[in-house]
């Protein structure tokens, strides 16, 4: 500030001394500056400026005179008035259309440049003679502001003197015979000195502000070159690498990542989150990777699948994070491992049908699990199974009512005879219904009989289901379809283990193990009435619920090795297969 406050005085001190000198050099160094040849850059910056000048030319003078011109018109005065600034307004436009046009095939664009101010003084000129309103002077300084931004400070001095000239014209009446604004010459005097003052700040602040321009595009260039050469360096790591900034958002990704994550090389990701990314590929799973609680340098892994597709890939990363002093990025590593784990599956069926060739039949299966000496007649190794049969084992060796619960096909009926042939009833009668098969109306004669005549049809008398299975099991599947009215006939039977038939007066004791199963959850069916709470009880007092084949696909190989056995047996020479076949 000091210096520039002593520069000024010295330079006060030689114009003082001889201002001739002075006022010849100031002029050769603008006619200098006026008069030099911009570069081919400058030059369409400058074409560029000006045709936006012509723009705001427009859209300022239109919108003012159009203003201007609509109050004449609601006010009622002289027409004349109305016909200039309709005049000015047309001329503005046809002005504007040759500036344009000029603009864009002459190769003088600087000259156009000043030629197209003096038009904008002109035009300016006349639409404050003409409105005679002080806040009409702010266009003025629109002008000298936009030479400020076109040319340099000596093309804004002189527009600001130009601009001075006019105001003064203006204002000592030459234009048009009467001073439109009121002003003292000193206020004029002083209103010109002020235009120039203006000039010089706003150049300083446009060439400033193109300086600054100037800097960033550098600055921006030179980031652009660092994020190449990053991204070159992340190219030549073999391995997966996705780089976070502290705000979690994606700054770098390299080609193995996009290959581990199956996506294009054309998708931009930067700025994206790690979850709008596998968004915008389609893939699922992985939330855990975005999640803080991952400690670094520990590795994990996840399994992927992408939309419309049953394809499974799995990934192993770890995550580091970058060093700094302030909050730090986070690099994401990536390692594509379906190809290994599926020469691993691979190994593991090899070494499992190892394991089956060398077992010669089911039975020894069932008798090396310690099933009992009987084999059990359901196939599975898996640890579901094995409680099944352990469980089995252990209840059929008491009278317990048994609830079997499964999908249809999972064995339920199996089950229900192998608790019956390895308990103390074993040998005795072991009677299965279906009660959902039956009709309602004849349900229960089937279970507990009728006697003859009791009911139109019955010609004979008949014992019933539950007396033929008198010291021996009954096996009721489907027990949810069972009627409300017959659910409270089973229950007594159950408290008071008698029955009695249809037309009997008179109640039969019974020794009957129940052993019930459904498909359905009847926990639900309580829940909405369709089934009695105290039976269920009675019934539930050991639950056993099979799984379905999907739940235990472990399981399969010893399907798929009885089902060969049971149709190529007979051979002699059993097939053998490949662990991709048990696979699939």
């Amino acid at each position: 500030m000091s210096s520039t406050f002593s520069n000024m005085l010295s330079r006060a001190r030689v114009f003082a001394s001889n201002p001739r000198a002075e006022v010849h050099s100031l002029v050769a160094r603008m006619r200098s500056s006026l008069l030099s040849t911009p570069g081919a850059a400058d030059t369409e910056r400058m074409r560029v400026m000006l045709g936006r000048m012509v723009l705001i030319r427009l859209a300022v003078l239109s919108t003012f005179l159009g203003s201007f011109a609509w109050r004449i018109f609601e006010s009622g005065s002289s027409e004349t008035h109305l016909t200039k600034v309709c005049s000015i307004i047309g001329a503005t436009f046809f002005v504007s259309a040759v500036n344009a046009l000029c603009l864009k095939k002459s190769a003088r664009v600087q000259v156009i440049g000043y030629l197209q101010f003096v038009v904008d003084i002109v035009l300016v000129t006349a639409t404050v003679s003409l409105s005679g309103s002080v806040a009409s002077l702010v266009l003025y300084l629109l002008l000298i502001v936009g030479g400020a931004v076109v040319f340099n400070r000596h093309g804004a001095v002189i527009i600001a003197a130009l601009v001075g000239l006019s105001y003064g014209f203006i204002e000592s009446g030459v234009i048009n015979g009467t001073s439109s604004l009121s002003m003292r010459p000193d206020e004029i005097v002083l209103a010109y000195f002020t235009f120039i003052a203006i000039a010089l700040v706003s150049a300083t602040l446009a060439d400033q502000a193109q300086r600054f321009g100037v800097l960033a595009a550098t600055h921006a260039r030179s980031l652009d070159d660092f994020h190449k050469r990053q991204q070159l360096l992340l190219d030549d790591i073999s391995e997966g690498v996705i780089s976070f900034d502290f705000h979690g958002h994606i700054n770098g990704i390299n080609n193995a990542a996009r290959a581990a994550l199956r996506m294009s090389r054309e998708l931009d990701v930067t700025g994206m989150t790690i979850q709008s990314l596998f968004s915008a590929v389609g893939l699922h799973g992985g939330d855990e990777l975005s999640s803080s609680k991952t400690p670094p340098e520990v590795a994990t892994e996840i399994v992927l699948t992408r939309n419309g597709s049953d394809e499974e890939f799995r990934l192993e990363y770890l995550t580091r994070n970058l060093p700094g002093d302030t909050e730090p990025g986070r690099l994401l590593l990536l390692k594509d491992v379906s190809r290994q784990r599926d020469m691993e599956e691979r190994l593991e069926l090899h070494e499992r049908m190892a394991q089956l060739l060398s077992r010669e039949t089911l039975a020894s299966q069932a008798t090396a699990s310690g099933m009992g000496e009987v084999p059990f007649p359901m196939i599975g190794e898996s640890n579901v199974m094995k409680h099944i049969f352990t469980l089995v084992d252990r209840v059929a060796r008491s009278d317990a009512s048994v609830l079997i619960t499964g999908e249809s096909g999972t064995g339920k009926e199996i089950i229900a005879r192998t608790i019956h042939d390895r308990g103390p009833r074993k040998g005795r009668p072991f009677v299965a219904l279906n009660c959902g098969a039956i009709p309602e109306n004849l349900i229960e004669s089937e279970l507990f009989g009728h006697k003859k005549g009791s009911f139109t049809g019955a010609v004979n008398d008949s014992p019933g289901l539950f007396r033929q299975a008198h010291t021996g099991t009954i096996f009721l599947d489907e027990v949810g379809e069972l009627p409300l009215p017959m659910q409270t006939k089973l229950l007594r039977v159950l408290q008071e283990r008698k029955v009695r038939s249809v037309g009997d007066v008179h109640d039969i004791a019974i020794d009957v193990r129940i052993v019930a199963a459904t498909n359905r959850d009847l926990k639900k069916e309580i829940a909405r009435g369709g089934f009695r709470e105290d039976l269920y009880y009675r019934l539930n007092v050991v639950h056993i619920i099979v799984p379905p084949l999907r739940d235990r696909r472990e399981d399969i190989p010893l399907f798929v090795r009885h089902f060969v056995n049971a149709c190529c047996g007979h051979d002699g020479v059993l097939p053998r297969l490949s662990p991709e076949a048990v696979q699939m």
